[in-house]
């Protein structure tokens, strides 16, 4: 046996993996992790609006045209579609 072979067990009690490698989960405890997933995301985009507010000021006074750069460009079979 390796050495890695030996921690395992103990990474799996001090960081257990919430990928469904590890153990199963309730439907109860996937219903929290999501919830707690939402909460948190929501929580981060609200603290950073201010910091994206000043970027975009900050890039509208600088140059011309629009925030977002957009264009048309030619996919499969020459068809054209933005991004």
């Amino acid at each position: 046996m390796s050495i890695q072979d030996y921690s395992l067990p103990a990474m799996n009690a001090a960081l257990p993996a919430p990928d469904g490698f590890g153990q199963a989960f309730t439907p109860d405890e996937v219903t929290a992790k999501r919830v707690l997933d939402i909460t948190l995301a929501s929580i981060a985009i609200l603290l950073c609006l201010p910091l994206f507010a000043a970027i975009t000021l900050m890039v509208s006074l600088d140059s011309r045209g629009p925030v977002l750069f957009r264009q048309r460009r030619a996919g499969q079979n020459g068809k054209l579609f933005g991004i």
